[in-house]
């Protein structure tokens, strides 16, 4: 994996799944018999991306913020909330609390077990529910067996 260039410099594969080690060999031009070798340890790089990045929600329920390592094959990640106002699965569903009173702002961090430098964020904005109010006009109504329907009111 990777490539040597004429000068002798390794470099590494743009990407890769999972840590192994590549060993580098040097053989003397001038006497076969001389050589050297080290041995390079990769190690994938850890991304963390959620989505979606950002929701509005009214109350409950609220919506699934998923986690997606890639990468490196520990994809775990430790989720945190701030404020700490709802409750986050260990798959990274998050719920919003019932009810609320005013509009929130809650903060979903997903932080890379295997890389603790590598983390990612989404927003959820709650808000509260708004007040349905259905009203029947007219409140009542008496029909005859001779009417058959009522019409309504201009």
């Amino acid at each position: 994996m990777g490539t040597i260039s004429a000068a002798g410099l390794y470099t590494a594969p743009g990407t890769i799944s999972a840590a192994q080690a590549v060993t580098v060999t040097a053989i003397s031009v001038a006497d076969p018999t001389k050589s050297a070798s080290a041995t390079i340890t990769l190690t994938p790089t850890v991304t963390i991306s959620l989505t979606p990045l950002s929701a509005a929600l009214t109350v409950f329920p609220g919506p699934a913020v998923h986690s997606h390592g890639g990468g490196n094959s520990n994809s775990a990640v430790t989720w945190t909330l701030r404020p700490a106002v709802g409750t986050i699965s260990a798959a990274g569903l998050y719920t919003a609390p019932a009810p609320i009173a005013a509009t929130q702002t809650v903060t979903v961090n997903a932080t890379s077990v295997a890389d603790p430098t590598r983390s990612a964020s989404a927003t959820v904005i709650l808000n509260p529910p708004v007040p349905v109010n259905v009203t029947v006009n007219p409140a009542s109504v008496t029909l005859t067996q001779s009417q058959p329907r009522v019409s309504p009111p201009p």
